[in-house]
């Protein structure tokens, strides 16, 4: 096998353990980035699609959020169960993520043709070929990607932390997006944006804190909590909402509780990634290294017990866990459910509508 194949087949293992703080990698320049493809992919709802392409690929833009049916004849669900042995496949962001790289497409079996042609539908649902080029690191970081308009225009695609303030027929609503969440200081500048906000809409009685894209941060403790207990005054009189997805992972399902807790929050959205309680790592240094690739991983070495943390902190747990007689947690219960599921399809990101958000105006 290439050192690709053998990374792969590695992670694959590693993956397959369920554990999102589970890792491996190479420092330095990744050999399976050597090459890399002018478009990015992304499943949604069991199907594959063309989410963005690098400027200068124009050929592209046409089919921006069509579906993609095979990359060089090979089945695209095919593709997508191959990727999703390397996202932790007892998680549900399993189905948010796909390997981008050639290499992955090498690994499962599309090398058979030199080069790299995807099969895509076009506005008539016919299939259409479309050749990829193959570009350098330096050329997919140096970008700009082009992305379908309406869906560049969603607050919550941009990434990141931000805010943003929406009109609706009954009242307004404030969006919070939060990133990682490790350093107090961005808390605090996004908790003054929110009260900016709040002396400029004052009839503003909805707050939305969207952690769809939020992979957790510090797990010892929520920098969080003083801040918004600081500035609880802020929300009074307020109903808070929290947004969830496939995305919404580790430190991030302890601020769930945290919020229903203080602010008798309501969950809207579709289930994080993961449990409150999970399997992460201590503080120490735990990485090991593969004496012939140098390849590194890590490996959770204890178990973050939610209850525990969140009587610490204060906070009531809102979920109860369910363990099997040797004390484990159950498989199947590796998420948290919303209290109001509002899906997002294929047809919202190409009308650039959030349909969680303009559930929330409507209440």
């Amino acid at each position: 096998m290439s050192d690709s194949d053998i990374f792969y087949e590695l992670d694959a293992i590693i993956s397959g353990m369920g554990d999102t703080h589970t890792q491996l990698w190479w420092d330095g320049y990744l050999p399976i980035c050597d090459r890399l493809l002018a478009i990015n992919m992304f499943p949604l709802n069991g199907k594959l699609y063309l989410g963005s392409c690098l400027e200068g690929s124009g050929q592209f833009e046409p089919y921006l959020l069509h579906e993609i049916v095979g990359v060089n004849g090979v089945n695209s669900l095919y593709l997508m169960r191959r990727g999703t042995a390397l996202v932790e496949p007892f998680n549900w962001n399993s189905e948010t993520e796909f390997p981008q790289y050639p290499s992955f497409f090498d690994w499962v079996g599309c090398d058979y043709r030199e080069g790299y042609t995807i099969q895509i539908l076009n506005d008539n649902q016919e299939v259409e070929s479309l050749q990829v080029p193959v570009i350098t690191l330096d050329e997919w970081m140096a970008g700009p990607w082009i992305k379908h308009e309406n869906w560049a225009s969603l607050v919550y695609a941009k990434g990141g932390d931000r805010t943003a303030y929406y009109e609706g027929p009954d009242g307004g609503c404030i969006q919070w997006c939060i990133g990682e969440m490790w350093y107090p200081s961005t808390i605090r500048r996004y908790l003054a944006e929110v009260a900016v906000l709040l002396e400029e809409h004052p009839d503003c009685s909805k707050l939305a804190i969207d952690l769809r894209g939020c992979p957790g941060g510090s797990a010892e403790s929520l920098p969080f909590l003083e801040e918004v207990r600081a500035e609880a005054g802020l929300l009074e009189e307020k109903q808070v909402y929290i947004l969830t997805g496939g995305g919404t992972a580790s430190s991030a399902t302890r601020m769930i509780a945290l919020l229903k807790d203080e602010f008798n929050a309501v969950t809207v959205g579709e289930p994080t990634a993961q449990f409150s309680s999970f399997f992460s790592r201590s503080g120490e240094d735990s990485t090991s290294v593969l004496p012939h690739s140098q390849i590194k991983f890590k490996i959770s070495d204890l178990w973050r017990d939610s209850t525990k943390l969140l009587e610490e902190m204060g906070v009531e747990m809102v979920y109860e866990e369910y363990y099997d007689e040797d004390g484990r947690l159950y498989q199947w219960e590796t998420c948290i459910q919303p209290d109001v599921y509002v899906h997002m399809d294929i047809e919202d990101l190409r009308q650039g509508k959030d349909t969680v958000i303009e559930w929330v105006l409507a209440q």
